[in-house]
């Protein structure tokens, strides 16, 4: 299977840049392109391909020769080709000592791990790799992966990629018809949007619409029995996090008899605690993400 990194050097340099001469950074740069604001371009360099920024997407960060590191958020990623006569030690060394000052992390390497599927790359297409991880925006993580290969073009070349970590944006509307869709993929749903006082299993105010549309489903699967679990995060106790996760699976069925006549027998409740994680409870979009009720088919 040919490389998809050197085939895009090849396809992007050799079409798009005959003749150009590369000491000049910007009138070369694809056109809508820019620079992410963590990274600051090599001088005389120009974006030449790849270039794409998403509101949220999972990148792989390499960070020793076997293991890379998982990240999620606001994504950016850019081909950058540098100046003729420079050199991947070069231009690397330059990142290197720039965001060795800037960035709380740096992991560096010179031929990207199997493990890694970055830019869908193999171990030996890139000479010289590193990535970075410090802090970003509204105090959560940024990560940064930069690479470089020399032989491809006249010049060396390699990619950009940064995530600033968030948690993603629920733009799908937690309806009834998306419940029953999720519970009829898995068997199980998890449920953001039923939220408690803190430290406490008494459910707020905001949380109404969310329950009522669990109440819709079940008017609508008569037939349905469903288990309602609490998760927490790893703050506090796994002892009371265990009690709290519990009380607050009973509190939802206890507000979906109430409020909207569910019968006691069709709903079980279960308390996980901090056991179940589904995201890194060392962040606080990690926390968030792990803090959740569940709906499991019975």
């Amino acid at each position: 299977m040919a490389d998809r990194f050197i085939g895009a050097l090849l396809a992007i340099g050799l079409l798009a840049l005959p003749g150009v001469a590369m000491a000049k950074s910007n009138e070369n740069d694809v056109e809508g392109s820019k620079d992410h604001p963590a990274v600051m371009r090599y001088p005389g360099s120009s974006i030449f391909g790849e270039y794409e920024e998403k509101e949220f997407e999972g990148a792989e960060f390499p960070v020793s020769p076997g293991k890379c590191e998982h990240a999620e958020g606001k994504y950016f990623t850019a081909l950058y080709l540098y100046p003729p006569k420079s050199s991947c030690t070069q231009v690397m060394r330059n990142y290197e000592n720039a965001l060795n000052a800037a960035m709380t992390t740096l992991f560096t390497g010179t031929a990207l791990p199997e493990a890694c599927n970055t830019w869908g790359v193999n171990g030996s297409s890139l000479e010289r790799w590193l990535t970075a991880v410090g802090t970003g925006p509204k105090g959560g993580k940024t990560w940064i992966f930069i690479g470089c290969v020399e032989g491809a073009l006249d010049a060396p070349a390699g990619p950009i990629m940064v995530v600033d970590v968030a948690a993603m944006g629920q733009k799908v509307e937690i309806d009834a018809d998306y419940l029953a869709g999720e519970i009829d993929k898995t068997g199980r749903v998890a449920v953001y949007g039923i939220n408690f006082a803190t430290g406490k299993a008494d459910i707020t105010a905001d949380s109404a619409k969310v329950l009522a549309e669990i109440g819709s489903l079940l008017a609508r699967k008569p037939d349905w029995r469903l288990r309602v679990e609490g998760h927490t995060d790893n703050v506090g106790s796994a002892k009371s996090n265990q009690e709290l996760s519990g009380k607050r699976a009973q509190a939802v069925k206890a507000w979906l008899g109430s409020k909207h006549g569910v019968p006691p027998e069709r709903l079980e409740t279960q308390g996980f605690g901090d056991t179940k994680p589904v995201a890194d409870n060392k962040t606080d979009e990690g926390r968030a993400k792990n803090r959740r009720v569940e709906l499991v088919k019975l």
